[in-house]
């Protein structure tokens, strides 16, 4: 829409509105080039801090992404140090349990090249028994 397009608009919304006649030498034209000059300078100043506020928009996005994915790593960290630690204690408790096993077998070995068979066949099974009873009541 050219200048003059927008001055006959203008004039023929007055008149058919109001039934002003008015030219486009009128002093209210002169106040309408002044309040466009005005908003022309509010809409620059409007979109300078629409583009500030943009640029700390994604400044503000890109440092909580960025503590977000420090604080996964930070968590990821321990659980995967908490799993290698269970997993050692679970190695040792096998160990131990496997010592234990070996030196009965050596016992029952023994006592078995000295003719005590008595014991290998019946009182280390009980005994066994008995710490197992002893182990679950006390784990209860």
């Amino acid at each position: 829409m050219t200048e003059e397009e927008k001055v006959n608009e203008i004039l023929n919304t007055i008149r058919r509105v109001h039934g002003i006649a008015t030219s486009p030498k009128d002093p209210i034209f002169s106040l309408l080039t002044a309040n466009e000059i005005v908003m022309a300078h509010h809409m620059t100043k409007i979109d300078l801090l629409f583009v500030q506020q943009m640029q700390d928009m994604e400044a503000a996005r890109l440092r909580f992404q960025n503590d977000a994915k420090e604080l996964a790593e930070i968590k990821i960290s321990k659980a995967v140090n908490n799993a290698f630690d269970r997993l050692d204690a679970y190695k040792k408790e096998i160990d131990e349990t496997m010592e234990y096993a070996r030196r009965q077998s050596e016992i029952s070995t023994e006592q078995a090249k000295n003719g005590n068979r008595w014991w290998v066949s019946v009182l280390i099974p009980i005994l066994t028994a008995a710490a197992g009873y002893a182990a679950a009541l006390f784990i209860i």
